[in-house]
């Protein structure tokens, strides 16, 4: 793919950030970790990031397990370190991509040993060759896409920020996590690959000092909360290392890591899913005439462009029964066969561990729901009511779950929307102990694939990536999408941290595209009436006004632009040619064929002002977004001879040497460019 020679941005009219690819000749390399005896301890060795002092801690309701402690430490043939202490043992080993896993092994035949988490500790007096955390930025990954771990960004390592998890300056990072020098480049990436282990791979930042601006470390924190019985073990998931120099973009480290996913993962690529989705417009109040009526209109207006048309929440009798209610009198199996007569594909929406309390479901299987830690139920207030969820480690529970997802089958649906697993996380007490925290929700869609069969396509709506990934064949990115500017701006900074995910773990699916607005839909309610809410500092959920035709075009050519799944979700026969155009551009326009990059990701200006690089046959589309409430200007300077048209308009766009682009706030402009040999 052709590059972007340099891209400028002036922020306020008041300061420039020049980049360009001066250090991508540098290679990646693999960070190594060897025992020292003599000091009973770990070194890295990772350049710029080698760190000595390094320490093994396990920790269980017994007590806590430390390196240091061990009664035994040996470095075997294999270059694995073994380390055994009375009644537990760890073995750290590499696999063939000189990635780092732990086996522990409760060797004491006479108890079971809970353990809590396992913690790789490398405290901040290890790290003789780093600066302090003000010359360094880290990249944050939330454990999913929803605001329960806060979400993911670029920071400073010294400074906190508003959407990290309760606002610390050194916030969790769950699967996979970035450090980059800003002055020199000197970058480290730590990632949980598949095989996945039982527990989760979190990666935490250290600081030597209180206000965050000493010497700083890491730690990697494996969260299993699972028991071992006598003799048996548990897999950590393996993690690699890598470090470099790297520009703002961070792509060798990052391809790195979405390469070695790829090809550790047994799922084949599915195409990514188009359709329409009825949750946006009609939420809870949907009938089976608004289906038919969208399903007709979609044929007329989209034909084939669209595959799937999905029945989302509001058709069931009670959260856990997922049978048809009085909204749907001709049941479920007359609402697919009336999809598929019109040459769509049906899909439906489900909460698979959640129960309405007030059901006989709950009411007559008490033992088949999640506990807290004092027995009582894990009962969570939503919007539907109280929920119980279901134990997945329980064998009735399992047998339950089958019954559901093959009648769903048997009715003809053919598209899995799985949403809310997450929730069972806040639970304490299972049936089985042994099960650890990521396995609960592996398990359970394991479940629900091993039901519709490999050929259906399942997505995971907002469950833990670690969970997930290799059985899933699309993913969450964002939150949920509403059509005010609040949400636009919240997804879009979402959608452009995760861009490697697509055409790596499948497809991404970053919620709907959705078009309506005063300018776009003749609908004289737009959304149900609700309380106006103003913007807030560290909120967004359908805050400030809704979205105008300009916001929503910000909207469509960012989703477009991450080649991920491409769901409509508006009344479609209220939008007006306006709105209508919108979604027909963005599913005419050429696919993106591969993983897209956001070309300032660690850029302080990368979050509001990103600069999106996605390929296509014979050239890339270039997004340059202004996600501020100030305007804002974009410098470009592309290859000799390319030919540039805009994304919306079609029209050719000259090439001068530095290409000045105003963008006022909230906008977004897309630059088509083709070789000049097209």
């Amino acid at each position: 793919m052709a590059g972007v020679l340099i891209v400028s941005f002036l922020h306020h009219q008041s300061s420039v950030l020049d980049f360009q690819d001066e250090v991508s000749g540098f290679p990646v390399c693999s960070a190594q970790m060897v025992f020292d005896p003599g000091e009973k301890s770990l070194i890295l060795q990772a350049g710029h990031y080698s760190a000595k002092g390094g320490s093994l801690t396990i920790r269980t309701q017994a007590g806590s397990f430390v390196l240091g402690h061990a009664g035994r430490c040996e470095t075997m043939q294999d270059d694995s370190l073994r380390i055994d202490w009375h009644g537990l043992q760890a073995i750290l080993r590499w696999d063939k991509d000189q990635c780092l896993l732990i086996e522990l092994t409760n060797t004491d035949i006479n108890r079971a040993l809970d353990v809590q988490q396992i913690e790789l500790t490398f405290p901040p007096e290890s790290w003789a060759q780093c600066d302090t955390a003000p010359a360094y930025r880290q990249w944050i990954h939330s454990r999913d896409a929803t605001l329960d771990t806060g979400r993911s960004g670029v920071k400073q390592l010294s400074d906190p920020v508003d959407w990290s998890m309760n606002k610390t300056i050194n916030p969790p990072s769950y699967m996979y996590t970035l450090y980059q020098h800003e002055s020199t480049g000197h970058a480290l990436f730590l990632g949980a690959l598949p095989p996945w282990g039982s527990s989760f791979t979190i990666f935490q930042t250290t600081h030597q000092e209180p206000h965050g601006h000493g010497a700083w470390g890491i730690e990697i924190h494996y969260e299993a909360q699972q028991q071992l019985l006598p003799g048996k073990s548990l897999l950590t998931s393996p993690v690699m290392m890598q470090y470099g120099q790297v520009t703002d973009d961070a792509q060798p480290l990052i391809n790195t890591y979405a390469d070695m996913m790829k090809k550790r993962l047994p799922r084949k690529q599915k195409p990514r899913a188009t359709g329409w989705n009825s949750w946006d417009y009609y939420l809870g109040a949907i009938q089976r005439k608004d289906m038919d009526e969208n399903t007709r209109v979609a044929c007329k207006l989209f034909g084939d462009r669209l595959k799937y048309i999905t029945i989302d929440e509001g058709y069931e009798c009670m959260w856990g029964v997922w049978e048809a209610n009085w909204k749907f009198p001709e049941g479920l199996a007359d609402y697919c066969k009336f999809v598929k007569s019109q040459g769509y594909t049906p899909g439906i929406w489900t909460a698979p561990l959640m129960v309405n309390a007030y059901t006989p479901l709950y009411r007559e299987n008490p033992d088949w729901f999640i506990s807290n830690s004092d027995g009582s139920p894990l009962w969570m207030s939503l919007s539907y009511g109280s929920m119980a969820q279901l134990d997945i480690t329980h064998p009735q529970v399992r047998e339950h779950l089958r019954g559901i997802y093959k009648r769903l089958v048997a009715d003809g649906f053919e598209y899995f929307k799985c949403d809310f697993t997450q929730l069972c996380l806040n639970g304490k007490k299972f049936h089985d102990p042994t099960v650890g925290r990521a396995d609960l929700i592996r398990k359970t869609f394991e479940l629900i694939r091993e039901c519709i069969g490999d050929e259906r396509y399942l997505l995971s709506c907002l469950a833990p990536y670690e969970s997930v990934i290799g059985i899933a064949d699309a993913h969450r990115t964002t939150n949920d999408i509403h059509n005010y500017w609040s949400h636009v701006r919240n997804n879009v900074i979402n959608m452009f941290q995760r861009l490697w995910m697509q055409n790596t773990i499948g497809n991404t699916d970053p919620d709907f595209v959705i078009v309506r607005s005063a300018q776009t839909s003749d609908d004289k309610q737009l959304n149900r009436r609700g309380v106006s809410k103003p913007l807030s500092v560290d909120g967004f959920w359908l805050m400030g006004p809704e979205m105008t035709l300009e916001q929503a075009k910000v909207l469509a050519l960012a989703v477009h632009l991450s080649g991920g799944d491409m769901i409509l979700s508006d009344a479609l026969a209220k939008l007006n040619e306006k709105g209508i155009d919108i979604l027909r551009h963005v599913l005419d326009a050429p696919r993106v064929t591969d993983r897209a990059n956001c070309v300032n990701l660690l850029c302080p200006s990368g979050e509001l002002m990103p600069v999106v690089q996605s390929p296509i046959d014979g050239g890339y589309i270039l997004g340059l977004f202004n996600l501020d409430d100030h305007a804002c200007v974009h410098r470009v300077k592309l290859e000799a001879g390319v030919i540039v048209t805009d994304f919306w308009k079609g029209e050719s766009v000259d090439v001068v040497e530095e290409m000045t682009i105003d963008l006022p706030p909230r906008s977004a402009i897309g630059l088509v460019v083709h070789s000049g040999a097209k």
